[in-house]
């Protein structure tokens, strides 16, 4: 579902092409999930001759990296949030949001 409607949502949003903001007649997402789908299969691809195993550590640190470029995006918001007053000023948060901007 994540494969469809995140980039979806990205693009309605102005975050990602155009051209993956278009639905089908039924509402799903066609291209932001034929994209993710062709994505998924080159990266399976690119990695064929190191076996499954090798495949799957692959996987997996890819999968961590991308939640670690998350983790500094939004421990990076949170700062901007407070020093355009939209977050409450709090010695709590911005330590919070510190840390989670050096463990990324």
């Amino acid at each position: 579902l994540i494969s469809g409607e995140l980039p979806l949502a990205m693009a309605r949003a102005g975050r990602f092409p155009h051209f993956l903001a278009r639905t089908a007649g039924s509402g799903i997402a066609v291209r932001a999930i034929l994209l993710s789908s062709l994505l998924s299969a080159l990266l399976i691809l690119a990695n064929a001759s190191r076996g499954l195993a090798g495949l799957f550590a692959f996987m997996a640190l890819l999968g961590t990296i991308g939640a670690l470029v998350l983790y500094l995006f939004c421990a990076s918001a949170v700062l901007r949030l407070q020093r355009r007053g939209v977050v409450r000023r709090s010695g709590v948060l911005t330590a919070v949001a510190l840390f989670g901007i050096l463990y990324s």
